[in-house]
């Protein structure tokens, strides 16, 4: 890629043309370092971890981008989310999410995906709960 790059270069005589040529060749500016590791954590396989704890840690990340990089992430934030969230939880807060018509189908509204995830860790929570009475040895 780097000889590329530099044959690039060479064949345009201004920093305009070079950068549009660049465009044409791999698809846009190259992405900043803060959304290539932010990608590569949303793919990355995901553990058990509840869907409050996940939601926190996608908007940490999230924060972390630069400005530039929010914005155009910005419509696919909660397709996002959703991604970075292991199975089990992504079955259940994609159906929740759900909207006819939000982009990717899903709502775009950021504070009902905090409370989704907020009650159905309740709700996991009370069955756990329920589920340890139920096992409990009677006295």
């Amino acid at each position: 890629m780097h000889v590329e790059v530099k044959e690039l270069r060479e064949a345009h005589s201004s920093w305009e043309a070079f950068e549009e040529a660049l465009r044409q060749a791999y698809g846009g500016r190259p992405k900043g370092r803060g959304r290539r590791d932010f990608d590569q954590w949303v793919a990355s396989t995901k553990t058990h971890r509840g869907a409050t704890n996940a939601f926190q840690e996608f908007r940490w990340r999230f924060a972390r981008l630069p400005e530039r990089e929010q914005r155009l992430v910005g419509v696919d934030k909660v397709l996002l989310f959703v991604r970075s969230i292991d199975r089990a939880e992504r079955e259940a807060i994609g159906i929740e999410l759900e909207d006819e018509d939000g982009a990717n189908g899903l709502t775009e509204d950021w504070s009902e995906v905090e409370q989704v995830c907020q009650r159905l860790d309740a709700e996991q929570f009370a069955r756990a709960k329920q589920k340890t009475r139920d096992g409990a040895p009677s006295q």
